[in-house]
């Protein structure tokens, strides 16, 4: 099983991720950062990162953090600035976007789910957005939300779900990456390590005794 340690940042760039320029805008205004959003691609990280960067493909719009389903984690815009994913949310909440390979009725995968609870983790610590890790369904309300939660002030979406989806599966897996982001804060790092035994000692023995 891998191991997702508790993110490190230099100069708002995660190490060890993929980091792509991608638009942006001014100073997110932290501590006033209300959350995580995570989006759903309807498709897959290349595509994607065609879109949020500057060139032929790009649309002008961005992500801070786009997952694949392998793991794999694409960096476009850094800790702290503004990135164009939700019109009213950009002011207030950071974003990742998650491959589905075409369909958000695909279930995040397990390296997703720890990928997006490590972002978690480190967007909500007090230097970057001091908001509470919890799921939220409310713009008002801090926490891991959707960008359907907005309506029409955030794009009227239904992401991270499909359109009248029957199952909402990407919107209802927020509690277990809330629950892997808390194991993550405390013990840095999901799976939090196993305990290590205390040895047992032989019970001293009577001397002299008889």
């Amino acid at each position: 099983m891998n191991v997702y340690k508790k993110l490190t940042v230099h100069n708002g760039w995660v190490n060890g991720f993929t980091h792509h320029h991608g638009f942006h805008g001014g100073p997110l205004p932290t501590p006033a950062v209300m959350g995580l959003i995570s989006h759903t691609m309807v498709g897959n990280l290349p595509g994607t990162d065609n879109l949020f960067t500057p060139g032929p493909q790009g649309n002008g719009n961005s992500a801070h953090f786009g997952t694949a389903q392998d793991g794999t984690v694409i960096q476009w815009v850094p800790l702290g600035v503004v990135a164009f994913h939700a019109i009213d949310a950009n002011d207030s909440f950071y974003a990742v976007e998650n491959a589905d390979n075409g369909d958000p009725n695909n279930p995040y995968t397990d390296a997703q789910l720890s990928r997006i609870a490590q972002i978690l983790e480190l967007t909500s610590r007090a230097k970057f957005g001091r908001f509470t890790m919890q799921v939220t369904d409310s713009p008002n309300k801090e926490g891991l939300g959707t960008h359907a939660m907005g309506g029409a002030a955030f794009g009227g979406h239904s992401c991270p779900d499909a359109p009248n989806g029957p199952n909402h599966t990407r919107s209802r897996a927020r509690a277990e990456i809330v629950r892997r982001a808390k194991i993550i804060r405390q013990h840095g790092q999901y799976p939090a390590p196993e305990p290590v035994p205390v040895p047992q000692t032989a019970p001293a023995s009577h001397l002299g005794a008889g």
